[in-house]
């Protein structure tokens, strides 16, 4: 199936002329970036179709917003095989009836994980340490199971002032448990803030330090000269506008744990 995705990904670039993986013209990205007018004129007046030159004038106007980074080379020659990761990384009895749950991603088998893990009707520390976000609504979907479908949305307000609602299509199919506590540092990042403030909206006790306050949605555009802008494209806000993130604790992970489990997860 990846065989077909890749060869049909180099027989469209093949048909518009440029080699996969290759940026577009100028002219061609400025139209698809959020821009005005006068900006794209004044990007192609100044730069011609130097995709760096734009980019780091996008960057000095507007550096919260653009973004520029090297982007990686685009190889054709080597297969990628898919790594599977679990989300799960850590399940440990408290010794005082709770149960420690460390995820560090929303993966695909996240499901499969948390049902195996016994927790149907416990009271659970949920460790979100390190979770450097993923898949929205996938985290939505737990957020339903745990606390309700009504809890369960999130508010993105797009840069062009359009605001979209997104609520969980369906609970996640788990059995449900009580998440007493959230653990959150500064590496807790996007759709894990999310799922902690909306926990924590709900009744969670907040422990640990600061999150990251990775509150924003970008896209990627591939530039020439190797390089790639990344765009934020909206911001992430709990109904009726509240900021998700930065989260900040007012007690740290000791306060939510026993002695024998104050360490944070590998």
């Amino acid at each position: 199936m990846r065989g077909r995705a890749l060869g049909l990904a180099l027989l469209l670039a093949a048909l518009a002329g440029r080699p996969a993986g290759a940026a577009a013209p100028l002219t061609e990205l400025l139209t698809d970036l959020p821009l005005t007018p006068a900006l794209r004129a004044e990007l192609v007046r100044r730069c011609g179709q130097d995709h760096l030159c734009a980019g780091r004038l996008l960057v000095a106007r507007a550096p919260r917003r653009f973004r520029l980074e090297p982007a990686p080379p685009y190889d054709t020659d080597r297969i990628r095989w898919v790594v599977h990761q679990p989300s799960l990384v850590r399940r440990q009895e408290l010794g005082d009836g709770r149960v420690l749950v460390a995820l560090r991603r929303f993966g695909r088998t996240l499901w499969r994980e948390l049902a195996a893990a016994d927790l149907a009707g416990r009271r659970v520390v949920l460790d979100l340490r390190g979770h450097a976000g993923g898949d929205l609504r996938r985290a939505l979907r737990l957020v339903a199971r745990l606390i309700g479908p009504a809890q369960a949305r999130v508010v993105i307000q797009q840069s062009d002032g359009q605001v979209i609602r997104l609520a969980a299509d369906h609970p996640a199919p788990i059995p449900r448990f009580q998440v007493e506590a959230v653990l959150v540092d500064g590496a807790t990042a996007s759709s894990a803030e999310v799922v902690a403030a909306l926990l924590v909206r709900a009744g969670a006790h907040l422990c640990g330090a600061p999150s990251r306050g990775k509150d924003w949605i970008e896209a990627v555009y591939p530039l020439a000269q190797g390089w790639r802008l990344r765009v934020v494209t909206g911001w992430l806000r709990l109904p009726p506008g509240e900021a998700v993130a930065p989260l900040k604790p007012k007690v740290d992970a000791t306060a939510c744990l026993p002695l024998t489990a104050r360490r944070s997860p590998a």
